[in-house]
């Protein structure tokens, strides 16, 4: 059956075991974001075989669906009010940062006799410069130490959106200082630092970053093998899912291109028509998937537009003769991996 997402757990496997091991050999905890498994079970039953302690997901309904996994599972952002309750019944462990979320957290948690770990997220923008003592919401987050079924074990903060090593490394040093101010208030240790994502690989050998940074949250990198700006990570496979698309339809058209003239102030449109192109239409839209998140692997195919149900390509210059039936093999994006995985529409199949 098409459409067809496929992935290669072999590479998963090897990605995963790399990564483990490179963040041992730096003292990281390694946390393997798992959001483009979107819930099947598959992917995530490959990470926990090879050892990873902790996945994280963005959805809590996902994590229901790992219930099964023997495998500590971390909500990767703040609750909403309304899904604590499944929270506390499907979560080892989440991210938050509003006080009055902690409250209400703490009465479910307490209602099912459990308690959660909790990583106070810091919004980035408070970290450009160092805190001190006497920070706004310091006084604030003494009411934690008192929370009964809730045990704040680190500070995390996302800063995916900087891909300047010096910003980043002086975000985390800020961090890191923040803990220590924050220990000495609450009189608690706080075991971590969760400093980021697979971007964290092009820094983690710095040496003007704070060894107090110690988990790093990984998921275009074991599951994509990709770090900052979608650049590959050379000790990683990358390359581990794809997606198969059926041609249904086949015709001759006439494509237009208009080429624009600039001179002074006026332009002159040209149209130049072929009448030979090829087109094919496969069964696949943008309610699966947009289509400039997909690449195709035959460099002569060009993606022409989309519906919501089928994309229209021009095959006119490819080697190969395309037919009705015949099927087209593209790679992916993380988005189109995050939508295709999410799309009922898609098969799913995994190589062992």
């Amino acid at each position: 059956m098409y459409p067809k997402i496929t992935w290669d757990l072999s590479k998963i496997r090897r990605n995963c075991r790399e990564m483990l091991k490179e963040a041992a050999n730096r003292n990281l905890d390694l946390v393997s974001v798992v959001n483009l498994a979107a819930g099947h079970e598959e992917i995530v039953w490959a990470l926990a075989i090879q050892g990873i302690k902790t996945i994280g997901d963005s959805r809590v309904l996902n994590l229901k669906k790992y219930q099964d996994i023997p495998i500590k599972k971390m909500l990767l952002r703040a609750p909403m009010l309304k899904e604590l309750k499944y929270l506390v019944e499907y979560a080892d462990c989440t991210f938050i940062s509003d006080l009055q979320t902690m409250r209400n957290l703490n009465q479910e948690a307490i209602r099912q006799n459990k308690h959660v770990e909790i990583i106070l997220m810091i919004n980035e923008k408070e970290l450009h410069t160092a805190f001190d003592s006497n920070y706004h919401f310091i006084a604030e987050l003494t009411e934690i130490a008192t929370f009964s079924n809730l045990v704040l074990t680190g500070l995390g903060t996302n800063l995916s959106q900087y891909d300047e090593p010096d910003v980043v490394i002086n975000k985390l040093n800020n961090l890191a200082h923040f803990k220590r101010i924050l220990e000495e208030k609450l009189g608690i240790s706080i075991s971590l630092i969760s400093c980021g994502g697979s971007n964290h690989i092009s820094i983690w050998d710095s040496e003007n970053l704070d060894k107090a940074n110690n988990q790093i949250r990984s998921g275009t990198g074991i599951l994509m093998g990709v770090g900052l700006n979608h650049e590959p990570i050379p000790f990683l496979e990358q390359e581990t899912s794809w997606l198969e698309a059926q041609i249904i339809e086949v015709y001759p058209s006439s494509l237009s291109t208009k080429i624009t003239v600039s001179g002074g102030d006026d332009e002159l449109l040209a149209t130049d028509s072929n009448p030979n192109h090829k087109q094919a239409v496969i069964a696949l839209g943008h309610q699966d998937c947009y289509s400039n998140d997909l690449i195709t692997t035959d460099d002569n195919i060009k993606i022409l537009r989309q519906g919501p149900d089928y994309t229209i390509l021009d095959v006119t210059n490819s080697e190969k003769d395309y037919q009705v039936g015949d099927v087209i093999k593209f790679n992916l994006t993380y988005l189109a991996n995050l939508a295709l995985m999410n799309s009922e529409y898609v098969v799913k199949e995994y190589l062992i």
